[in-house]
């Protein structure tokens, strides 16, 4: 760290420690932290929390649908308004679980009595106010409308007064450029409020990516980490060949140097349908250099108590069952299981062996010579 960032670090631990948001930790787990400078210039402590999501339950319920939501508050009479944009860092963390969210730093080991700044909220809210805005188009026609909207209803404390600033300019006329358009504004707004260390943890995590399973697998992955970048489908694809395995980034090596790819997508396929042909090679080679596994096994012989089609039919005819050869007998009572009698057991021949009994005699139609 720098001079200026250790005065910093300093200064938020011991405002934290008064104020009774931190305290001293034994925990064995510490999230590393760093620094981040907002739109302003201001330092912004910011704690690396992604080791939690190995031990995360994810949500496992539907996201219900806005439209629904709304008709629910069709009839309300009485709103309450919840600040969760100020409220949310005075929650206090669940008894037994604050060593999760423990975060080592060069002065000491700490842990938070309650939850950390909201990071992803402003993106939440963004996201909320477009589906909102996506379900009632006909009220908000024009982004001077949406924008408008979005100004209102910023929470009390310092969005409120941000956001004031550029509503008096709007109603006002005045020309600023984050007013031009939708997609300025939000722009603007997401980078003055969302989460400065975003792309920084994003770009840590996607240097670490490794492959470890199918080149699928890591796709998929790598897909969901690239997502929160803004790089160039050359910069994407020099990062996801550097993860992949040896073998498989030897082989899309001579694969693309007969072929130019420039989408990421392209060779992410590619790159899939060379880790899926290696892995079935391998399979086959298994194959052949253990040809007992696949080889039939040798017929086995019938044993002494094999009950030929004859024999069933004789027990049938003498009124007895067909299976073990017993009278007044059920099937589902039968414990003998398939077996011969004595007297049905045939008998040791010397000389020529005799003629084998065919197992299921068929009547055989002469044709015309």
């Amino acid at each position: 760290m720098t001079l200026s960032e250790t005065a910093a670090l300093k200064e938020h631990i011991d405002s934290e420690l008064a104020a009774g948001k931190i305290c001293p930790s034994t925990s064995p787990a510490g999230a590393p932290v760093m620094f981040v400078k907002r739109a302003d210039g201001r330092l912004c402590l910011v704690v690396d929390d992604h080791c939690l999501n190995a031990i995360t339950i994810k949500d496992c319920y539907a996201l219900p649908r806005q439209d629904e939501l709304i008709e629910k508050l069709r009839h309300a009479k009485i709103f309450t308004k919840l600040d969760l944009r100020n409220g949310y860092n005075n929650i206090c963390i669940k008894k037994g679980n604050k060593w999760k969210a423990a975060f080592r730093t060069k002065y000491d080991h700490f842990e938070p009595t309650v939850m950390h700044k909201k990071g992803p909220a402003a993106k939440s809210f963004i996201l909320d106010c477009k589906t909102y805005f996506f379900s009632n188009s006909s009220s908000f026609p024009s982004d001077h409308s949406r924008i408008s909207f979005v100004l209102m209803n910023l929470k009390e404390g310092q969005p409120k007064k941000w956001g004031q600033i550029y509503l008096e300019k709007l109603l006002d006329g005045v020309y600023e450029p984050i007013l031009e358009s939708w997609d300025a504004f939000e722009a603007a707004f997401l980078c003055n409020w969302s989460d400065p260390a975003t792309a920084q943890v994003a770009e840590r995590r996607l240097r670490d990516l490794k492959q470890s399973r199918a080149a699928s697998d890591y796709a998929t992955d790598f897909r969901i980490i690239a997502s929160k970048l803004e790089w160039s489908d050359a910069a994407l694809i020099t990062a996801f060949r550097q993860g992949l395995k040896a073998e498989v980034r030897s082989k899309l090596i001579e694969f693309t140097l007969h072929k130019n790819i420039t989408t990421l997508e392209e060779f992410i396929s590619t790159a899939c349908l060379i880790d899926d042909t290696l892995f079935e090679a391998r399979r086959e080679l298994r194959k052949d250099s253990n040809p007992s596994a696949s080889a039939p096994r040798p017929a086995q012989g019938r044993s002494g108590d094999f009950v030929s089609r004859s024999v069933q039919e004789q027990r049938r005819k003498a009124e007895e069952y067909t299976k073990c050869g017993e009278k007044l007998h059920k099937w589902e009572e039968c414990k003998n299981g398939w077996r011969l009698k004595s007297s049905e057991r045939p008998k040791p021949e010397s000389g020529k062996a005799a003629e084998v009994e065919e197992l299921s005699p068929v009547p055989t139609m002469l044709g015309k010579v």
